[in-house]
């Protein structure tokens, strides 16, 4: 089913200008799935867990209201039409505690609205799936031509907020939306590595360090930001260029989605179905990190030769249900 805002858009924001990162984008998806243990026994239950997220999506889409519109043909704008998001939900033949003891990235999209990838007008959409058992999941896709982890986050308390009716956290995060209207903010960094392992390292946190205030102030007041793109492209016949995307998630609230049933006991990531990238996300404790690394599997292998033992007595198994 479709999920509309609860209120309409006003006439003077049907039109919502992508800003030039946004519009270099690809047409993929930001997604986390969250999972909740033993809160949905009956069909009762599923259709009281349905209604409180369906109601709040629609207060959430008011406030958040390019969301509920489409991407338009030329990829330019939002056409905050107010169409809404699509709402799926599925039962699942499987525990939980199969999920979490055995996590398949793979397997784990299935838990999501659609795929990732693609040209997708829609800008957002959830599913909410039943496990044997009771235990519920929740995934959520946001385009990424629109807004970047932070408002993604912003946009998943607000809605929780809204079904816990907390006003106050929901006027917190409606501001950051506000402050962070001019969308995605990326830089792309180049590095020579030696052979010398700490050079490396060294090298990848003074590009990191870039993106610094000063560094954004440059893009609100004009920075030509193609100029970089193509003195960067320029470069990439002239030397071997390897690249390799990070992504962190470590210091965002991943564990803050509580719609009124408790927070949840794990949220996560999947296949990014893109090679020779790595995603950083929290632990649900907060005293350790999950990192999710695709590679190809010649590469894999390699890593796993040279980095297992270095690696594994930093690893903790999940915990089970």
């Amino acid at each position: 089913m479709i999920v509309t805002p609860s209120s309409p858009t006003a006439n003077g924001l049907r039109r919502y200008q992508l800003s030039f990162l946004d519009q270099l984008n690809p047409s993929l998806y930001n997604f986390l799935i969250y999972f909740y243990p033993k809160i949905c026994d009956t069909d009762a239950d599923k259709s009281t867990i349905s209604d409180r997220l369906k109601r709040s999506i629609s207060g959430a889409l008011t406030y958040f209201y390019p969301l509920g519109g489409r991407i338009t043909e030329d990829q330019l704008f939002v056409d905050c039409n107010d169409e809404g998001t699509p709402f799926v939900e599925a039962r699942v033949k499987c525990q939980l505690s199969d999920v979490l003891n055995n996590p398949v990235p793979k397997e784990l999209n299935k838990l999501l609205p659609f795929e990732i990838h693609g040209d997708h007008k829609i800008l957002i959409g959830i599913k909410l799936y039943v496990f044997e058992g009771g235990g519920i999941g929740i995934g959520v896709c946001v385009s990424h031509k629109i807004r970047d982890a932070l408002s993604f986050f912003s946009f998943v308390k607000t809605w929780a907020a809204i079904a816990l009716e907390d006003r106050t956290t929901c006027n917190e995060e409606i501001r950051v939306w506000c402050h962070q209207s001019g969308g995605n903010q990326k830089k792309i960094f180049r590095t020579t590595p030696s052979m010398e392992e700490s050079n490396l390292v060294s090298q990848m946190r003074d590009s990191i360090k870039a993106v610094n205030n000063e560094y954004v102030k440059k893009l609100q007041h004009g920075y030509n930001h193609l100029d970089c793109f193509k003195e960067k492209a320029a470069s990439y016949g002239k030397c071997d260029i390897v690249a390799f995307t990070l992504t962190s998630l470590c210091r965002f609230p991943l564990y803050e989605a509580d719609f009124g049933w408790g927070k949840p006991i794990w949220a996560c990531s999947g296949d990014r179905e893109i090679n020779s990238i790595a995603t950083f996300m929290d632990t649900i404790t907060g005293d350790g990190m999950e990192a999710w690394i695709t590679l190809k599997e010649e590469e894999m292998a390699k890593f796993d030769s040279y980095s297992y033992e270095v690696l594994l007595a930093y690893v903790y198994p999940p915990k089970s249900l």
